[in-house]
């Protein structure tokens, strides 16, 4: 087998391929703190998104309370910041923040909010549900504001 012919031709496409790859060049200040401004923002999703910890409908659970507790849907929500317990009966959403603590709950679907309300003071809450598809529910406490992963119903 032969080599490929080598055109001398091109050696100064390598050399200054070459040197630029070791080159190096400052860059101004304020242009590297432009690009490294976005970076404190790259985990923003996981601090505010509560994340689904266990769903009755996927998750094995012991029937302790009879036939009747079938027919409930339980979910429950988590991040480092807030949690969220609900249960899905008879058409709404029956929930508590955790820590308790008062705030507000909006009820999402993908045509926009569905239900909202205030939480009481130990976060308690009830919110009319859609009978059926994705929906997410939406928490502010304080100055925060998480959002569920979306969970299909």
């Amino acid at each position: 087998m032969t080599s490929p012919k080598h055109d001398p031709g091109d050696d100064w496409l390598s050399q200054d391929l070459s040197a630029a790859t070791i080159e190096l060049v400052a860059v101004p200040a304020a242009d590297r703190d432009t690009a490294q401004a976005p970076f404190p923002w790259h985990n923003v999703d996981d601090e505010l998104t509560l994340v689904l910890c266990f769903d009755s409908a996927v998750d094995d659970v012991a029937l302790v309370r009879g036939l009747a507790s079938m027919t409930t849907r339980s979910m429950s929500f988590e991040n480092d910041n807030l949690g969220v317990e609900i249960d899905i009966y008879g058409g709404q959403v029956t929930g508590q923040l955790l820590p308790p603590q008062p705030g507000s709950v909006r009820l999402v679907t993908p045509k926009g909010v569905f239900a909202q309300t205030a939480t009481d003071a130990t976060g308690c809450f009830v919110v009319a549900c859609p009978a059926h598809g994705p929906l997410r529910l939406e928490c502010s406490v304080a100055d925060l504001v998480l959002a569920t992963e979306w969970a299909p119903f």
